[in-house]
């Protein structure tokens, strides 16, 4: 006996598709997936990987990273007039400005200013006046005291010690004393060689001539002075080795030479300087010329220059060519050549050319712009 099929459901009745009660072993909820991991209960348990800390140096490690753990002395190492102090106040502006890291600089020659006085004759510097020595020991000495009281203070901290320290026994001596005082703080030395006359003449002008020591001198018979002082330190001076350690030479700002350098912060030291000058620099802002969509009105977009936007274009890229690119030994002048626009934009040539009875200077210079059409 066989048994009949139920009858076809009304036509009425719309089709259904029976539901299955379980579910496909190939897809497992998320959630589950998660669960069954066996790191999940101690991750979900844990607190947040990092903590804002309390106190007055409090650093969160967001900022300066969690490697930064250790306190470092940089030692400035150089001739007079080699840029240490811009590049040590640079240093110490860049960790404490983007880092958050407490840095500091302890310039000997404020000390010594401060001991025997300003406006020292350039005798003062001579190796051989052994009283005018102990006396620049002592202001060291001051000097290396204050930066490791500075440094036995609680976190990461900095400390820039602003000197000649053109002798290997000094270097030792520094090297020597931190040591000893059981900071336990890295050491690094920095030095500043500049063989380049126009560099150092410039920097002699511009920076040695405002300082307390040749205050309101004769211009001519304080550069004569600086130069005699500049030679004393030279004929003891000794660059820095391998022996005295890690250490990074800065050579006209362009060449540089790094030794055994180790950690976050050294690293940091490193890469900055590699990238800083140590002579001022003009910067010229201009908004585009007169777009399409200033004509109606509408802001933002990438629209193309009007007529006018056109024309200022042009002006500017013959203000930039015979006043910014080109100037005269005595003034701005008209110049105009193409040949050396080019040389001039791409900052790798410095060329003197003649015109009209006079001398130009090319100046090398870079023009950074926007991508967009106007």
């Amino acid at each position: 006996m066989t048994q009949q099929e139920p009858p076809p459901p009304p036509l009425t009745t719309p089709p259904t598709k029976e539901k299955s009660t379980t579910k496909p072993a190939q897809s497992p909820s998320f959630t589950t997936k998660i669960m069954d991991l066996p790191v999940y209960a101690s991750y979900h348990n844990n607190p947040k990987p990092h903590k804002w800390a309390d106190g007055e140096n409090a650093t969160p490690l967001e900022v300066i990273g969690s490697t930064a753990t250790d306190k470092l002395a940089i030692i400035m190492v150089g001739l007079p007039a080699t840029g240490k102090t811009h590049i040590a106040k640079r240093i110490c502006r860049f960790l404490s400005f983007f880092h958050d890291i407490p840095a500091e600089i302890f310039n000997v020659g404020d000390y010594r200013r401060n001991l025997c006085g300003a406006q020292m004759p350039s005798t003062f510097y001579d190796p051989n006046n052994t009283e005018a020595l102990q006396k620049r020991l002592a202001a060291c000495d001051a000097a290396i005291s204050d930066m490791m009281e500075y440094l036995q203070q609680d976190g990461v901290r900095v400390a820039a010690l602003d000197a000649t320290n053109s002798s290997r026994e000094r270097r030792r001596h520094i090297v020597k004393t931190l040591h000893d005082s059981g900071i336990g703080c890295k050491k690094m030395f920095v030095e500043s060689i500049c063989d380049s006359k126009e560099l150092l003449e410039e920097n002699i002008r511009k920076v040695k001539l405002s300082t307390p020591d040749y205050r309101d001198m004769d211009e001519e018979e304080a550069i004569a002075d600086f130069h005699q002082r500049r030679e004393n330190y030279a004929s003891q001076y000794e660059p820095v080795s391998d022996e005295d350690g890690p250490h990074v030479k800065i050579i006209n700002s362009k060449q540089f030479i790094v030794h055994s350098i180790r950690g976050y912060l050294q690293l940091k030291v490193v890469h900055f300087v590699m990238n800083l000058h140590t002579l001022p620099r003009t910067f010229y802002l201009t908004r585009h010329g007169q777009s399409e969509y200033n004509l109606l009105g509408k802001i933002g977009g990438d629209s193309g220059l009007s007529e006018k936007g056109v024309e200022y274009a042009k002006r500017l890229a013959k203000f930039a060519t015979e006043n910014i690119a080109k100037q005269s030994v005595q003034d701005q002048v008209n110049f105009k050549s193409d040949d050396s626009m080019r040389s001039s934009m791409t900052g790798s040539v410095t060329d003197q050319t003649q015109q009209n009875g006079q001398q130009h200077k090319i100046h090398p210079c870079r023009l950074w712009t926007s991508t967009m059409r106007r």
